[in-house]
């Protein structure tokens, strides 16, 4: 039986060669590095680009990560913990090889208004203290504070225009005059994306890579590390429904300039692309954000 209709025998044979060599590699790194001959308790999941194992240790949860695609996954989430290791805000690293990575797992619900006061006003400090630290070009790291991309101007005029099927729910006439709106304002390039500053950013920081615990949050996934405006991680902000309140706690004591139109941009192209979001939840959310 083919369990992944999407791939040709030819990938499916690929793919299954990739995940006996991520196994091999586990069992070397668990017999040679911790004396440890068998997992206990396993959970295996797989990412858009890695292996991800949790096992048990102890009284701890370890959670093994390998790349599945490309080796610059692996890379840059070491670069994270060279770069902002010393934050306290990601996870406790074990140990890493060209291949891998072993972290100790997060405990923690993923980020919501039901976060403490204290757990946000972590969050606010420590990012600030991540985006004071200027990069170059744009997009996931290439090398030390280096972006892959020329500028972020330049990527978003060379990305596929934005389209939204229509078809999903029958809309109303302001609905529709909404959602065309903002799909033409979230093809054109923000004005202030050419001389908009960028520094070191998450790069995928939703709710569910934010950790919240009572009085601290620690965030995870840090592949896509690279060089961003600010505002492009800060899109967390009201695509986790925090409440306005909650989003004026966070800014007074994140206390860095945020260009609320790019922002704004950053968070219209999010709501857009969502594939998770339904479409009448689309147009909630760009009602309630006032973007266009």
């Amino acid at each position: 039986m083919n369990y992944f209709p999407d791939k040709s025998v030819e990938e499916n044979q690929r793919f299954h060669k990739i995940l006996e060599e991520v196994n091999a590699h586990l069992e070397y790194v668990l017999l040679n590095k911790f004396k440890m001959s068998d997992l206990v308790n396993p959970e295996h999941s797989l990412g858009t680009g890695h292996v991800v194992i949790r096992f048990q240790v102890g009284s701890e949860r370890w959670i093994f990560r390998s790349p599945l695609h490309s080796r610059d996954q692996l890379r840059r989430a070491m670069m994270a913990y060279r770069l902002v290791g010393s934050m306290d805000l990601m996870p406790e690293k074990v140990y890493h090889d060209g291949k891998c990575v072993i972290e100790k797992n997060v405990e923690g619900h993923p980020m919501s208004s039901a976060v403490s006061d204290a757990a946000l006003i972590d969050l606010a400090q420590k990012l600030a203290r991540m985006h004071a630290i200027p990069a170059s070009c744009y997009g996931p790291l290439d090398f030390d504070l280096q972006g892959i991309h020329e500028s972020a101007a330049d990527y978003y005029s060379k990305r596929p225009p934005i389209v939204v099927d229509r078809s999903e729910a029958d809309l109303s006439e302001p609905q529709d005059r909404l959602l065309s709106a903002a799909v033409e304002r979230a093809n054109a390039i923000h004005p202030d994306l050419h001389a908009s500053r960028v520094y070191l950013g998450h790069g995928d920081l939703w709710r569910k890579n934010i950790f919240v615990r009572p009085v601290d949050v620690r965030v995870i996934d840090w592949e896509r590390i690279g060089a961003y405006p600010p505002e492009y991680d800060l899109v967390f902000l009201e695509q986790a429904d925090l409440t306005s309140e909650q989003q004026a706690l966070f800014m007074h004591h994140y206390g860095r300039t945020v260009n609320a139109s790019l922002l704004s941009w950053f968070n219209l192209r999010r709501t857009l692309l969502n594939g998770g979001l339904r479409l009448q939840k689309k147009i909630e959310r760009l009602q309630r954000l006032e973007l266009v």
